[in-house]
């Protein structure tokens, strides 16, 4: 069926006896007008010697009838072109660009098609020289630079292709972020800044594109000059007490490469994981070393810092300093009470003393234990208690019942 003009028919199936049955309806518009063309393949194609590709055309309208346009190969020897756009490569090696054109020239859709003999590609197992990989399963192609020590790096890729295809490839060079680190046309990698960006190379076979290499991390640092631990030493408490710290390593200049390794002369007391966290496991003390190493593996130095483990308070109890105390005390009169603190160890690293009254109508306490009685009746009793919270921020509590009034 062949449209003859724009507008609306209906198509009808005719019986056996002329009757007209299962009819729909046709329309017929004017198609938008040509305003872009290019090729789905894109703007490069990489083929043998002896090989066919079919290029289609696309314009802003989707798919196009290959027969609207006009082929050309800018050299036949090389790539020719059929009316239907499937281009053949024979046996010269070499590259031509395929055109197709409307019939008034006003659009063009062009790819450049380079014919080579043999595969190339970049070493699957070190596709740059001097670039590290994370891991062999899984790699992730780095290459770390100093902004104080080394601050170039010259790409230079390792190709797998035969020798007479060397000569007929070039490269060029791109930068995620060119202000961390900078590649020029040749490959050559400058550190600007500190910070991580990925390079990679493009390569082309007869000027004609042909793949990416793989990403290389660009990792920046400062070299380092000097390092030391944040503290000389610490106190920890055990077993209620803040438990945990952690120690950093100083590094001059900031932002320098390290890699460190942390240890624990008495583990059992004094733990460290490999992020320099401590935790007290027991009282005691022990020596917590940091190895400090430059990024590429090279012993810097070592650094201590001395850690001791205290006992947490875990016991009060209150009591009268007075022997003749029997319990009872009379209006007016004072009593001395004092606050007998468990672990003995824990005695001299006292922060706070608090003592207070349940009634203070009954009889009031102040800050050294000094207890008044003011009730003056018939016996009624009241509690003093006293919360005591040590360096670490342990605290337990005590008291005594007293009973107050006159006889």
């Amino acid at each position: 069926m062949t449209a003859k003009g724009v507008g609306k028919t209906e198509i009808y199936v005719v019986t056996a006896d002329n009757a007209k049955d299962d009819s729909c309806t046709i329309y017929v518009t004017k198609p938008d007008p040509l305003t872009s063309l290019c090729f789905d393949a894109g703007e490069d194609i990489i083929l043998d010697v002896n090989a066919n590709y079919q290029l289609l055309v696309v314009s802003n309208r989707g798919y196009e009838d290959p027969g609207l346009f006009t082929w050309h190969s800018s050299d036949p020897s090389i790539a020719q072109v059929d009316p239907s756009g499937l281009v053949a490569s024979f046996g010269k090696e070499g590259a031509a660009t395929i055109t197709a054109s409307t019939a008034d020239g006003s659009l063009t859709a062009t790819c450049r098609v380079a014919v080579i003999v043999g595969l190339v590609y970049f070493s699957p197992s070190e596709p740059f020289k001097d670039v590290r990989s994370d891991s062999w399963y899984n790699p992730s192609y780095y290459k770390v630079l100093y902004l104080n020590g080394d601050p170039l790096f010259q790409l230079v890729p390792n190709i797998v292709c035969p020798e007479n295809l060397i000569e007929r490839l070039s490269f060029s060079y791109e930068s995620d972020d060119p202000s961390i680190a900078a590649v020029s046309a040749d490959g050559l990698v400058t550190a600007l800044k500190l910070g991580v960006t990925k390079v990679r190379c493009k390569l082309y076979v007869f000027g004609v594109f042909y793949m990416n290499s793989p990403n290389v991390e660009i990792r920046v640092y400062n070299k380092l000059m000097g390092a030391r631990l944040d503290r000389e030493s610490l106190d920890l408490w055990c077993p209620t007490g803040p438990g945990a710290a952690k120690l950093s390593v100083v590094c001059d200049p900031e932002g320098a490469h390290i890699s460190t390794d942390w240890s624990s002369s008495a583990p059992g007391i004094v733990a460290v994981d490999g992020y320099g966290n401590v935790t007290a496991k027991a009282a005691g003390s022990a020596t917590i070393t940091a190895t400090v190493s430059h990024g590429s593996g090279a012993l810097f130095g070592t650094y201590t810092c001395q850690v001791a483990v205290h006992e947490s308070v875990s016991a009060v109890s209150v009591a009268a300093v007075d022997s003749g105390y029997t319990g009872f005390l009379e209006n007016g009169k004072p009593l001395q009470l004092g606050a007998v603190i468990g672990p003995v160890s824990v005695q001299t690293k006292i922060q706070s003393t608090e003592w207070s009254s349940s009634d203070t109508s009954l009889a009031t306490v102040d800050s050294t234990g000094k207890v008044i009685a003011k009730h003056n009746g018939a016996w009624q009793t009241v509690t003093i208690s006293v919360k005591v919270t040590d360096n670490g921020g342990t605290s337990a509590t005590g008291s005594i019942t007293i009973s107050v009034g006159t006889p």
